[in-house]
């Protein structure tokens, strides 16, 4: 499986490595239709909402990225929970920036896209089989207020 996704975050020095698969780079610009008493060709299209889909990432299970995926999920989960009784942070966990790197067939950056304030959502292992040959996959699913730039950090290098 070729690795062509980088996934980093806000958090100093977390680096969630390559990935080989990014799904629900989604958005959705809702409109509400208003129709005028009298116009009966016309309509007027208003403006309402603009939605993101989560975010799926996808990989085989490597020695140098997996266990540092997990320590980032347990520090997650620790903030979590348990922050109104003093054992976590200050608050709840409000999320952080991840940034998804696009690479091309020979390692150039092509893209990036900010997720901004995401919380993971899912994170699913592999399954295990003794019977099988099939690579160890692992999955990983944010939820996000958006990509688009709508109140992006200034001077995030992509």
């Amino acid at each position: 499986m070729t690795m062509r996704f980088h996934v980093s975050l806000d958090e100093p020095d977390t680096n969630l490595g390559m990935w080989s698969s990014c799904r629900g780079l989604h958005v959705q610009f809702a409109s509400k239709e208003i129709t005028e008493g009298g116009q009966y060709c016309d309509r007027t299209l208003l403006p309402e909402r603009v939605e993101y889909s989560t975010v799926t990432l996808e990989r085989m299970m490597t020695q140098a990225d997996s266990p540092r995926l997990q320590a980032w999920l347990a520090r997650v989960a620790e903030q979590w929970t348990g922050y109104e009784y003093g054992n976590g942070s200050a608050g709840a966990y409000q999320g952080q920036n991840v940034t998804i790197r696009l690479f091309d067939h020979q390692g150039l950056l092509v893209t990036g896209w900010v997720l901004q304030h995401a919380v993971p959502k899912e994170w699913t292992g592999p399954d295990l089989d003794a019977h099988s040959n099939s690579v160890a996959i692992e999955k990983l699913t944010f939820e996000h207020t958006g990509f688009l730039g709508h109140g992006a950090p200034a001077g995030v290098a992509l």
